[in-house]
């Protein structure tokens, strides 16, 4: 086996007790993987554990009000998509609210539309 590319072991191995998926380690970065072997054939499908879950993708995965704003967060498409879809066409990203949003605080994508809400309300004039 070709140590340079990324590649499980073949001793790093283990059997999944659900059935079809072997974990394993990439021996270069030590990251635990899961490898789904489909219908037995060389289709592999490959997913990033992080913390006992898959590491969330800002790009493609379903976002709703309880997605939590994790550390790999990123002001993607599919973040404005969602956002736009929750607090109109007029929504739009600013450098005190990015920052407001990656500040590390816990928070849900929920959490995130209320600020939005709350400081569009503050930032109108009364009447």
């Amino acid at each position: 086996m070709n140590r340079d590319k990324a590649s499980p072991s073949q001793d790093s191995f283990a059997t999944n007790p659900l059935g079809n998926a072997r974990f394993s380690k990439f021996p270069q970065i030590g990251a635990p993987c899961v490898w789904q072997i489909d219908g037995g054939t060389c289709s592999i499908q490959k997913f990033i554990i992080q913390g006992g879950r898959h590491a969330f993708d800002w790009h493609s995965d379903r976002i709703d009000a309880q997605t939590p704003v994790t550390a790999t967060y990123k002001n993607t498409q599919n973040v404005r998509r969602f956002m736009t879809e929750q607090c109109g066409a007029g929504f739009k990203f600013d450098r005190p609210f990015m920052a407001w949003v990656k500040d590390g605080r816990d928070k849900t994508m929920g959490d995130v539309v209320a600020e939005w809400q709350r400081r569009q309300m503050k930032s109108r004039p009364p009447g």
